[in-house]
């Protein structure tokens, strides 16, 4: 759209410009001021001035020929009740100064009132309409209207401005949303170039490390090849004195008949004498063969009888990072941090190997194994969300069959033993290949999760929560937009406002982006797609942003929570007693959007309290909690804030369910 034109603030016909008569001293030579009476002398210029015996018919007709001068297409006067005119104005001043000459004694009388009515008539000095340095005396209807002309003209130019405005604010909104995502695309920037920093250092520091390891490795070398130089001269020395036993012929000295020899006459057994041995040292070896078995057997069920290691991450101690680098999905797959720290070194012989982590009672059971090292077996992208599902499903089974629900990792053991028969050295080994599939595929929203609730980072509330959020968005898209799967694109920004009411701008902003890359065109939006998986059931970039803000969210607010509890008074310095009131209003003024209940359920859940309505009787006993043991036990359910999605957006759209009438007739059955 063109800009308006600039505004004109010179004088223009629209915009009179008035003056004062006789202000500011004399006026240049150039300009001219037309006074009433003067525009009233020449409106009867040209008018016959004859002599009649009557005055008043000299009047009346040089009133008609001034009449009979009107402009074209100005009505006559008194015809229809034309409006008032200028030219029409100044003649009947004129003439009615003519009257006033006449009057006799009351001649001056009317040219008071004459002055009067002029002064009632005509306004101050104006621009004139033929010539921009004359200025005219003008009536006030001409003055009415050219105020009405420029009032209309004024509010169209404003209205225009307003466009301008408008548009000049939508630009800039524009460009703060532009720069925003900018400063958050340079802080990721950073946040990667000190954790690429770091890892640079961690790699020098192993080089360092390999470059010590390479130089003992050249000195046992050497030392090894001045023992086979040694053994080489022994092996030449021991060549030559057999050259000395040979005789003349070149032919050693014939062995004697050790029969003959025989002072007894008895036979030589001594073949079958040696036969026996051999059998008996193969039955000794199967012997202990079958007990060394049993003792690997005894060792791997000494290792299960260790207690279940708390949920972490096993490999912080081969210091790899809880969460590396995620591989982009389109890029040939590459080989782990973790997947360098276990593998076995590339000059082994046989099928490529991972080093194991032990059997210490800190690893994970589906982790222990009494093996330096297990056999590699890739898992493709589709086979690990495959794997994936199957334990989530399964597990959703198992708790609802058990009275005390198993965590992740526990039941992921169970779950790998069931697979394979009940062998644990399988399970171990598919334990091992599913950590480096869930490292090297951790751009994956769901591998991400199953990653951070195994190792303890998350609890498995969060996957529930997800859930319940993901099937609250599919039923309200569809409920907003009234139609089954489009939506126009500013009805879903506008809807995942309402749906995500205390997101951030910069979290609202990168929801927008990622649904750009997944639908970068047209006015409507399939939602339905965004929920879809490609062939290795990988998600699209905007349900991956919801899915990546909901748990980091989450997370956050934990330490948030969890920032607030260290800083409650304690009964003494350093003691970590601290009394159950103080918990319940440091909980309260954090998060003042949360109901009584839900702040009750929590410290309920804290102290290991049997329902949330014996906290108020516990705060009124004065009751005291160890910090410590109250974090360990809230953590170990979901805490969140309660609008990180609203079902109420949801409700809206809602249809009430109908509730049968008491006494009313039930409706009939259709029949078969």
């Amino acid at each position: 759209r063109s800009a308006p034109r600039a505004f004109d603030w010179r004088p223009s016909r629209l915009r009179a410009v008035m003056f004062k008569h006789g202000v500011g001293g004399r006026l240049p030579p150039d300009v001219r001021r037309n006074d009433w009476k003067a525009q009233a002398k020449s409106s009867v210029d040209g008018v016959r001035d004859e002599k009649y015996r009557s005055n008043a018919l000299r009047i009346e007709v040089k009133l008609a020929e001034v009449l009979a001068r009107t402009p074209p297409g100005e009505p006559r006067a008194l015809e229809d009740h034309p409006r008032p005119d200028k030219f029409r104005t100044a003649a009947c001043m004129e003439l009615l100064g003519d009257l006033c000459d006449i009057a006799g004694p009351f001649s001056a009388p009317l040219r008071t009132i004459r002055e009067e009515l002029a002064k009632g008539i005509y306004s101050d000095y104006y621009l004139a309409d033929e010539d921009a340095r004359s200025f005219d005396q003008l009536p006030f209807f001409s003055v009415a209207e050219r105020l009405a002309g420029e009032k209309v003209k004024m509010a169209e130019e404003l209205t225009q401005w307003q466009e301008v405005v408008a548009e000049r604010d939508r630009a800039v909104q524009n460009l703060e949303e532009s720069i925003q995502t900018t400063r958050t695309s340079v802080n990721r920037g950073l946040a990667q170039n000190e954790a690429t920093a770091a890892k640079l250092l961690a790699t020098q520091a192993r080089a360092v490390e390999a470059n010590a390891d390479a130089r003992a490795a050249e000195d046992e070398l050497k030392k090894l090849r001045a023992e086979l130089n040694a053994t080489k001269e022994e092996l030449l020395l021991t060549r030559a004195e057999n050259l000395q036993l040979k005789g003349p012929t070149g032919a050693l000295t014939p062995r004697p008949d050790w029969n003959a020899l025989d002072p007894f006459g008895k036979e030589n057994y001594e073949s079958e004498r040696t036969l026996d041995l051999t059998k008996a040292v193969l039955d000794e070896l199967e012997v202990f063969k079958a007990k060394t078995e049993d003792l690997v057997k005894l060792e791997e069920a000494q290792v299960l009888i260790e207690p279940e290691a708390e949920a972490t991450d096993p490999f912080v101690g081969m210091d790899i990072s809880r969460t590396p680098a995620a591989t982009p999905r389109n890029a040939p797959p590459a080989v782990s941090e973790a997947a360098k720290q276990t593998q076995a070194p590339a000059n082994e012989e046989g099928p490529p190997r991972l080093r194991t982590l032990g059997r210490g009672s800190e690893i994970p059971r589906f982790l222990r194994s009494v093996e330096d090292k297990v056999l590699v077996k890739k898992l493709s992208k589709r086979d690990t969300e495959e794997f994936i599902k199957q334990v989530w499903e399964g597990k959703v089974k198992s708790d609802a069959a058990r009275k005390l629900p198993l965590a992740l990792h526990e039941y992921l053991y169970e779950f790998l033993r069931g697979k394979h028969g009940g062998d644990h050295p399988s399970a171990v080994e598919e334990g091992y290949n599913l950590m480096e599939a869930l490292r090297k595929f951790s751009y994956d929203a769901d591998v991400m999760l199953f990653f951070e609730v195994l190792t303890g980072a998350l609890c498995e509330g969060v996957y529930h929560d997800r859930n319940v959020m993901t099937k609250a968005l599919e039923g309200y898209l569809p409920a907003v937009a009234g139609h089954e799967n489009l939506i126009s694109r500013e009805d879903l920004y506008a809807a995942l406002h309402e749906f995500f009411p205390s997101k951030s701008e910069d979290d609202h902003a990168g929801l927008r982006k990622a649904l750009l890359k997944d639908n970068p065109e047209g006015e409507f939006v399939n939602f339905l797609k965004l929920f879809e998986e490609d062939a290795n059931l990988n998600q699209g970039e905007f349900i991956t942003a919801i899915y990546e803000q909901h748990w980091m969210e989450i997370n956050k607010y934990v330490e948030q929570v969890r920032g607030v509890l260290n800083g409650v008074a304690r009964k003494e310095p350093g003691s970590n007693i601290v009394s159950l009131q103080s918990v319940r209003d440091a909980l309260r003024a954090h998060d003042p959007t949360k109901s009584d209940m839900d702040i009750d359920v929590q410290v309920a859940r804290g102290a290991q309290f049997g329902t949330s309505s014996e906290v108020t009787s516990q705060c009124e006993l004065a009751a005291e909690v160890d910090m410590a043991s109250f974090q360990a036990k809230l953590f170990v359910g979901l805490v969140k804030r309660v609008d990180n999605f609203s079902l109420k957006a949801l409700l809206k759209y809602a249809k009430p369910k109908e509730t049968p009438v008491e006494g009313a007739a039930a409706p009939e059955k259709p029949e078969d």
